[in-house]
């Protein structure tokens, strides 16, 4: 391996991407897939997961002869995450693009992000196209923690969505020699396991950051109502008297019908006090409401939209009622309280 090589190559995107060093971890994951081992990087929310994939381009590039396309790709669990990350990279001059929407021609080095639904199903013919002319040099698994919640069959439900659980196949077609990188927040040993074994990984580098984040402080509350509208009657209380300026908070729930029965109570306590600048000849919708859902059955235009507004620190909407599968992968900022209602059971 050329460390000169690689020293330059990873000074170049982070010059690229304005970002003034690498951290330790960050480091050890490079250093590992560039001898073309399989790496498990569980790592908290906001450490800087995305940067290990995000400068890839250029050193497998700077490893490769002039005349190799280089190619990394970069499994996401959502549509609207992958809008969002192509946009980001492609502002800071990256070559970036979703496999749905990949044309003739492109630029190399470049990163190209995709479902599982997309890789094996809708666009296999392409991937397996760009593996045969070996340009794929690294596979990148965001969320990696989605292959057993997702990709498994459940009791007698079958898996939600069963594409994650047959990702192991594209090292069928890439060869065992193009290194899988799982990256997580989450995970338990169980769920590692699953990840080892649904991506078909051997060999696996581990690394491994403490969760624990001393700027943060968890509380337990006993409702004190059955109610659901009773329990957030103090929410729509803080959105009418703070409007805009109300603590922006993101609140999960377990079920869609408690995120339509919070959201019904805060349209019919608010009224038009729920939009800013609130116009009596409209439009009033998720552009400028104070609050919104965010479930498997919004919209995707809708998801898009309120995912931008709220990676706007100063976007309308403070307040997101939504199941767990907002905010992964979303580069959210000044999210100061952030509330899981209903869990099964506290330990």
């Amino acid at each position: 391996m050329n460390t000169e090589k690689i020293s330059q190559a990873i000074s170049d995107g982070l010059k690229q991407l304005s970002i003034s060093e690498l951290k330790l971890n960050q480091k050890k994951v490079i250093e590992a897939y560039l001898k073309k081992k399989d790496v498990f990087f569980c790592s908290p929310t906001g450490s800087g997961k995305s940067l290990t994939f995000e400068l890839a381009p250029f050193l497998f590039k700077a490893l490769s002869s002039a005349h190799d396309k280089t190619i990394v790709l970069v499994i996401f669990p959502l549509t609207s995450l992958i809008r969002s990350q192509v946009d980001a990279l492609q502002k800071k001059g990256l070559s970036a693009h979703h496999l749905s929407e990949l044309g003739g021609e492109f630029a190399d080095p470049t990163i190209i992000f995709a479902s599982p639904e997309s890789i094996l199903g809708t666009q296999r013919k392409i991937t397996e196209d760009l593996a045969k002319r070996n340009f794929i040099k690294a596979i990148f698994v965001d969320e990696a923690h989605c292959i057993k919640k997702f990709g498994e069959d459940k009791k007698k439900k079958p898996a939600y969505r069963p594409f994650y659980g047959k990702l192991g196949e594209i090292r069928s077609l890439t060869g065992e020699n193009v290194p899988v990188i799982a990256l997580t927040a989450t995970a338990t040993i169980e769920t590692k396991e699953h990840i080892y074994k649904g991506l078909s990984m051997k060999k696996v580098e581990e690394i491994i950051v403490s969760p624990n984040k001393l700027n943060i402080t968890y509380w337990c509350i006993k409702l004190q109502h059955s109610s659901i509208r009773k329990n957030f009657k103090s929410l729509a209380e803080e959105l009418k008297a703070n409007k805009e300026n109300t603590t922006r908070m993101i609140i999960f729930f377990r079920q869609i019908k408690h995120i339509s029965e919070v959201y019904e109570h805060l349209e019919e306590s608010l009224g038009k006090a729920s939009y800013v600048n609130y116009q009596e000849d409209g439009p009033n919708d998720d552009r400028n409401r104070l609050f919104d859902m965010y479930h498997l059955k919004t919209d995707d235009d809708v998801k898009e939209s309120i995912c931008s507004s709220y990676q706007d620190p100063t976007g309308n909407i403070r307040v997101v009622l939504c199941s767990t599968s907002f905010s992964m992968g979303l580069d959210v900022k000044a999210v100061d309280t952030v509330v899981h209602y209903g869990p099964k059971m506290i330990y």
